[in-house]
């Protein structure tokens, strides 16, 4: 991973690192092109001991979260990864009507997982109480 004033060079990919509105449209162009990739596929979670599926739903809450910041960005680049370095930390509850149309999760899980330069992300995955699995959202942890 590269940085300079304005961008981090990584896979590739240039992204801004700016807050403009400019910015988080780049990061949310990016996001939506690498991610589409992998709608409807199902990845394996060693710390789950799952496997945990990718849906359309999942693109838009992760871009709608990553392309906030760089280093989310970043982050959510390296799924599936991710997945496959996650390491548990706690499950919880969902509120009742604090979740987004299309999840409905009756346990929510918060993994974390190192990446570039040993950053770490929280990767966060929802379970439904016929035992599915699904990516919510990708995120830089701010430590």
């Amino acid at each position: 991973m590269e940085e300079d004033d304005d961008i981090i060079v990584f896979k590739g990919r240039r992204i801004p690192i700016g807050d403009s509105a400019i910015d988080l449209k780049m990061r949310e162009s990016l996001l939506k092109q690498y991610l589409m990739q992998f709608n409807k596929m199902r990845f394996y979670c060693d710390a789950l001991k799952t496997e945990v599926l990718f849906i359309s739903e999942s693109i838009r809450e992760i871009v709608f979260h990553a392309k906030k910041d760089a280093d989310s960005t970043v982050a959510a680049l390296c799924f599936p990864e991710l997945l496959n370095r996650a390491v548990y930390v706690r499950s919880d509850i969902p509120k009742p009507g604090n979740q987004r149309k299309g999840f409905k999760f009756d346990v929510i899980y918060e993994l974390h997982a190192k990446y570039a330069q040993g950053k770490t992300a929280k990767v966060i995955v929802g379970a439904r109480k016929s035992g599915l699995h699904v990516q919510y959202c990708i995120t830089a942890l701010k430590l």
